[in-house]
């Protein structure tokens, strides 16, 4: 019983996992929390052949340590509720094509906490799972998976043996921010929605802690536009000329022209913004069309719909139908979902403030206090389906019925993204 865990162990060991990431996680994540657990509990050379031999015969408290850590990182364990996430598992599985694993049942209730415990909890499962376990986790012998999968995705990641410094370098080439932020997020110090890691042992590493918690602090305390991706900062009052070049260069057209246009910052009006960038859209204007899917007959959007059919919502489907579909079994997931269609939570499922409320039929009042309470959740990354769900509850405590119409509205919208007419 206790060998089979190692294979468990040894997926994460040998190969990598970011404890911040959506699930299905890639041979890259699970690879970093292996390594870095054995580095944070400081592991024996023993200690780490007898892993990779997949020897688990009467495991010690460091290995017991191990799995718990390994876990934690990889988001599979919640510290916060000392609890084996089911879902997370079940993401796993179905994102390597292995259906539901058996008898999650298994991992029903709370753990206490501690290295034993954890382990103990996840030893059964994993002993009712484990050749599928193994492939879930990229564990398949000399790392066919894992191998295939870089190959696969050349280009798009880090190679495996590629620094950080390197990959982020040339990815990020003309943009000191965003090779900053590559770089972090594979150091594991931002997670991949650019927040602040703090849940980490830091305590392993030669660094001032009190410096690196204030550091963490200040930083966490920025509120940038939604991962620099928004075209006009209302922050800055500026046109991001970064945004502008990835929409440009993600539809393959190259880098915009005369991008020094979008220097410095408007008066924050609708007119100082429109006179900043009617220079720059002349000077692009057709490749500014193609770069926002303004094409005529829409060809290029209804390709893109056509080409990811089954992965969003088809155009014309209402969120509540299409998330409903996809998160039957997962009332949370199901929530946040809609949320993001209803652009009440954004991609990485944080509150979204920056709209004109003052244009609908709901209690701003209401609204933002609701906002400000869900906003200060904060759940694993693989669990912040919580902050749209504490959003919704929130809201129905103060008028059931008003945010009930609200959400029916949002969705009616969420089909092809038409309001209704409205009167002068």
């Amino acid at each position: 019983m206790k060998t089979v865990l190692l294979f468990f162990i040894l997926g994460i060991a040998d190969l990598a996992f970011s404890f911040h990431l959506d699930f299905p996680l890639d041979p890259d994540d699970v690879r970093w929390t292996g390594k870095t657990c054995a580095y944070e509990l400081k592991a024996t050379p023993e200690h780490k052949l007898k892993w990779k031999t997949y020897d688990l015969q009467n495991p010690d408290d460091l290995t017991k340590c191990f799995v718990k850590c390994a876990s934690e990182y990889t988001g599979i364990y919640d510290p916060t509720t000392k609890t084996i996430s089911k879902e997370a598992l079940k993401k796993q599985f179905k994102g390597r094509g292995l259906g539901d694993p058996e008898k999650l049942e298994l991992l029903d209730g709370a753990t206490d906490g501690t290295c034993a415990g954890v382990f103990d909890k996840l030893t059964p499962f994993v002993i009712a799972n484990v050749e599928n376990y193994k492939n879930a986790f990229y564990a398949d012998k000399d790392r066919v998976d894992a191998k295939k999968w870089y190959a696969d995705n050349h280009g798009k990641v880090k190679d495996f043996g590629q620094k950080a410094s390197v990959f982020c370098g040339k990815k990020y080439s003309d943009d000191e921010c965003g090779k900053v932020n590559c770089a972090y997020q594979y150091y594991r110090l931002v997670d991949d929605a650019n927040n602040i890691i703090t849940d980490r042992k830091w305590d392993a590493y030669n660094i001032n802690i009190n410096n690196l918690k204030k550091c963490q602090k200040e930083a966490a305390q920025l509120n940038p536009s939604a991962n620099d991706k928004c075209i006009y900062d209302l922050t800055t009052k500026t046109v991001s000329k970064e945004a502008l070049s990835k929409q440009f260069k993600s539809r393959g057209l190259g880098e915009p022209k005369n991008l020094e246009l979008l220097n410095g910052a408007t008066d924050g009006k609708c007119a100082g913004v429109y006179a900043k960038l009617k220079p720059f859209l002349i000077a692009n204007m057709e490749n500014y069309k193609k770069a926002f899917y303004a094409d005529k007959d829409r060809v290029d959007a209804n390709k893109w719909y056509a080409d990811n059919h089954g992965k969003v919502k088809d155009f014309g489907q209402k969120a509540s139908v299409y998330c409903g579909e996809k998160y039957s079994s997962n009332a949370c997931s199901r929530v946040n979902c809609a949320y993001q269609y209803y652009r009440l939570v954004d991609g990485a499922s944080n509150i979204i403030t920056v709209r004109h409320w003052n244009a609908y039929n709901i209690n701003r009042v209401n609204l933002k206090e609701c906002q400000k309470e869900a906003a200060k959740i904060n759940p694993p990354a693989n669990d912040k389906c919580k902050i749209a769900k504490a959003l919704k509850n929130c809201m129905k405590k103060k008028n059931k019925e008003e945010w009930g119409e609200f959400e029916k509205f949002l969705d009616e919208v969420s089909a092809t993204n038409e309001y209704p007419a409205t009167s002068a």
